[in-house]
């Protein structure tokens, strides 16, 4: 009994994608949100390049995007702290915590931004979705 549930408990923590264990090699066409494409819609909704949103530069107007990406990671993927960080430039678990928590305390704007993300990501999803179900 202590193997299996050593076993299940290695299966939890195996990479996802598309919400099941990556041992049955899914494809990212299920249907799931991915890190890579809400760093893409972020990314174009505040006109940012895809280098500067996973790169070190700490200025306002990077840090702040950056850190609604990660949230809205954390929230659509339901991907891990450390997965989220390591593909934000590789950033360590804790900064990606840091951003769940200064998120809420960002300025009203942001706030909006942080809603209309979320439906235009999730939006786009449910339209990809459809189009690969025909």
């Amino acid at each position: 009994a202590l193997r299996a549930s050593q076993g299940a408990r290695q299966l939890l923590r195996a990479p996802r994608r598309c919400g099941v264990p990556a041992v049955q090699h899914q494809s990212e066409s299920c249907g799931m949100i991915t890190i890579a494409e809400i760093q893409r819609h972020v990314g174009d909704y505040y006109k940012i390049p895809k280098p500067d949103m996973v790169g070190p530069g700490r200025f306002r107007q990077l840090a702040h995007p950056r850190m609604i990406a990660m949230t809205l990671c954390r929230d659509l993927t339901g991907a891990s702290l450390s997965r989220i960080g390591a593909r934000f430039g590789g950033r360590d678990h804790t900064t990606v915590m840091h951003a769940l928590r200064r998120v809420p305390t960002l300025s009203l704007k942001y706030q909006v931004d942080l809603a209309r993300l979320r439906a235009i990501i999730i939006n786009a999803n449910e339209v990809r979705t459809d189009d690969t179900q025909r």
